[in-house]
């Protein structure tokens, strides 16, 4: 039995499954009930869908793998974001590659080879600026394979980007906590060098301007995306005079540290400080409180980078590079409530 150019698709239809469930049998066959298992695996062999694959590759001189280069794996939304390129990646037939540069001149010099080879067919890059040697190449060379970054803007205005807009997101989440009420928020920033840092920043003082008002410099506090930056700031609010009776953290990761410091110190929550954080990540719902946070769908933005490169792949042409803009939305859960004067 033969389908030729047979697909995923045609798999699925054949086997009665989801495209899901015959990319989890193909790849993580542990976590598909034995019976379905059984049949996905019986439609593969019958159409011959894994040689097709190499098949296709061979022909089109394609490797069937893409890069993905990240600069900070510690990132809680790397994960997300690696699940939704990895999930589009394999119900094409390809294989993802990670890059992990750290900042690090020589492995990012490392992986420009590995561009310049040709040894993936795309790359898409998350959180970080495009190498200097990369960018060079990519302006010099019409054969490169295509290339989309996700999350952090970039300065290469030429380059297709799966982004949100972080200063509309963090006026959402300050404007929550001024229509509760409060008029005396803090923040807990992001590093300056970081530009979703810098336009959260910017989104919460738009906020507090719209509204008429104060900016308290001693409300904007330090930080670094990290839980322990979260814990440091905790302890500088406990100590101030002038408390805030609400917190607007740059991160998720940041409001976690502020809630588990604030609790061992003995404060009541969110009675005395209502909080906001931003990214809405899977832990943020089961905190205590549950935390109100700002949802960006990191999973769904690597479904459409993987999706838009591998169109590109096919043959498709973009008008122009642009941005692919991704909606995000308020997460109300406990951890913000009304002001309460003492």
């Amino acid at each position: 039995m033969s389908f030729g150019e047979t697909t995923i698709e045609d798999v699925a239809r054949l086997a009665g499954v989801s495209i899901a469930t015959v990319s989890r049998t193909l790849h993580h066959p542990n976590l598909v009930k034995p019976e379905t298992r059984s049949r996905v695996q019986i439609v593969v062999q019958k159409t011959g869908y894994i040689q097709n694959i190499a098949a296709q590759n061979l022909r089109r001189q394609k490797t069937g793998m893409i890069l993905i280069l990240v600069s900070n794996v510690r990132d809680p939304a790397f994960v997300e974001f690696l699940t939704g390129l990895e999930e589009r990646a394999t119900d094409r037939g390809y294989t993802i590659v990670l890059g992990y540069t750290g900042g690090s001149a020589e492995r990012e010099e490392f992986f420009t080879g590995f561009v310049r080879q040709k040894r993936a067919d795309g790359l898409i890059l998350i959180n970080g600026n495009l190498p200097a040697g990369l960018a060079d190449y990519y302006r010099q060379d019409v054969d490169t394979p295509p290339i989309i970054t996700i999350r952090e803007k970039t300065p290469e205005e030429w380059l297709t980007q799966v982004i949100t807009d972080d200063i509309a997101g963090a006026e959402m989440a300050v404007e929550h906590l001024i229509a509760l009420g409060h008029s005396k928020i803090a923040h807990i920033k992001g590093p300056g060098h970081n530009i979703l840092a810098r336009e959260r920043l910017r989104g919460y003082l738009q906020a507090l301007v719209k509204k008429d008002l104060l900016t308290e410099r001693q409300l904007i506090l330090e930080g670094d995306f990290t839980v322990e930056a979260g814990r440091k700031a905790a302890k500088i609010i406990d100590r101030s005079e002038r408390k805030p009776s609400a917190v607007f953290c740059a991160n998720d990761a940041m409001a976690q540290g502020l809630i588990s410091e604030l609790d061992r110190l003995g404060w009541r929550l969110p009675e005395q400080l209502s909080i906001v954080g931003f990214d809405n990540l899977e832990t943020s719902a089961v905190m205590q409180p549950a935390l109100t946070s700002i949802h960006i769908p990191h999973c769904e933005m690597g479904r459409l980078a993987m999706d838009r490169l591998l169109d590109l792949l096919d043959g498709e042409v973009l008008a122009e590079p642009g941005h692919i803009h991704c909606p995000f939305q308020l997460i109300k859960r406990a951890s913000s409530v009304h002001f309460q004067a003492n």
